[in-house]
């Protein structure tokens, strides 16, 4: 296989049906024509997360079973203008090829050629990734809703009947399975059942909707007032509604700067919502909110979010312009970076 030079080369040529999926600021579907160009290092990742590609390489089962699919999981390094680092990933390619793609596909059968044993690029993603990729797969598949999610469904259309389903026997599963499948309808019964609902639901439907940004008004407002007054829910709700593109985020957001944000909000604000720091005056508000905080690595910080594509100007003008007497200023030229 000469001509074979990256991953997605190596599946094409074998003829294998594949999926991409990001593992790094959110479980979410990639399309294979990115990670070809980022593949060919003629983009930089879209989605970086502490200077990896985080993803999942799924082979799909020629049956379609979903769960018979092969799943490796990937953190490929990348370079300071978030592209491929081609070194790691070619040795990894070198192994599928020296051991054959076939016996790498079955290596838990045969115990052999496990490409993912000793493998510098693997990668495990916590429970509720793995739930949410799942999740994703049966959706993309086009799967009818799980049994699981089926009850979930039953809770959330009634959660106080008396023939509904108890809370304590809803899975994480099913909450994934039911909150990547959402309709408009779904939405807007969530929003209003939101009240009624169990804290430990409410939880693990924030957990999962961070997964699967819902571009839906209501729902963001509804979860908001559900979660804003419990300490334990807060951050959870803010996690779920600050990667929508609705007015309640920026909302949220912006009502958060104006406070003194803890550590944990900026922190979810760069992973789950960095699209509304696309913004000329909230951009440099949230720098200075960093800097603010002496405890927070600057440099890492500001690294994580100059390597997302849409943000590396902006941060990188942001910086330039910081006054000298403002605490990004001074924490800069602490780092030796001046005016960056």
């Amino acid at each position: 296989m000469s001509s074979v030079s990256t991953l997605s080369d190596l599946f094409d040529h074998a003829k294998l049906p594949f999926r991409i999926y990001h593992l790094g600021r959110r479980v979410m579907p990639c399309s294979r024509a990115h990670f070809r160009a980022f593949e060919e290092e003629k983009i930089a990742w879209e989605s970086p997360f502490k200077g990896e590609a985080r993803l999942a390489l799924v082979i799909d089962d020629p049956d379609g079973q979903v769960d018979q699919s092969r799943i490796w999981c990937l953190a490929l390094p990348l370079d300071e203008q978030g592209q491929l680092q081609p070194a790691a990933r070619d040795a990894f390619l070198r192994r599928l090829l020296e051991a054959g793609l076939e016996a790498s596909l079955h290596s838990e059968e045969d115990g052999q050629h496990d490409p993912m044993k000793d493998n510098p690029l693997a990668y495990a993603p916590d429970m509720m990734a793995r739930a949410m990729l799942h999740a994703w797969l049966c959706h993309d598949n086009s799967l009818p809703l799980s049994e699981a999610a089926q009850h979930v469904a039953r809770y959330i259309a009634a959660p106080t009947a008396d023939d509904a389903p108890e809370w304590s026997d809803l899975s994480v599963q099913g909450i994934a399975d039911w909150t990547v499948q959402l309709t408009t309808e779904d939405k807007a019964l969530l929003a209003t059942q939101l009240p009624q609902l169990e804290d430990h639901v409410v939880s693990a439907l924030c957990q999962c909707l961070e997964h699967a940004p819902f571009q839906h008004e209501a729902l963001a407002a509804a979860l908001r007032t559900r979660t804003a007054s419990d300490e334990p829910l807060r951050s959870l709700g803010l996690r779920a509604v600050i990667g929508t593109q609705t007015e309640t985020a920026c909302q949220w957001l912006d009502t958060l700067l104006t406070q003194t944000p803890s550590v944990e909000a900026l922190a979810i604000v760069s992973l789950r919502g960095w699209q509304h720091l696309e913004h000329a005056e909230r951009l440099p508000v949230f720098l200075e909110a960093l800097a603010a905080h002496p405890d927070i690595n600057l440099r890492d910080s500001l690294r994580d979010l100059a390597l997302i594509p849409r943000l590396r100007l902006p941060v990188i003008m942001a910086l330039q312009q910081a006054s000298p007497a403002s605490a990004l200023g001074r924490r800069l030229s602490e780092m030796g970076l001046g005016r960056y």
